[in-house]
């Protein structure tokens, strides 16, 4: 039995649940289906993969206008 459901989302500037894209046991899958989601939307997509259960944020891609609004280092 797994511990964690992983759930991939795309999100906002404001880190809020949208729409749900993914969801599986598998961190590896929902981390590469999350990568597969930001460049099919030409890298202006948001997308953050949370733990089910505790709804914490793992991972996140977010495009560079995302960040420039969150205020957060462009490199």
């Amino acid at each position: 039995m797994q511990d964690v459901l992983y759930e991939v989302f795309e999100t906002d500037a404001d880190l809020l649940e949208g729409k749900l894209v993914h969801q599986g046991f598998s961190r590896d899958i929902a981390e590469t289906k999350m990568c597969k989601e930001f460049v099919a939307s030409g890298y202006k997509g948001d997308y953050m993969l949370s733990n089910h259960y505790t709804h914490e944020p793992l991972a996140l891609l977010l495009s560079d206008e995302t960040r420039a609004r969150r205020g957060e280092c462009q490199s």
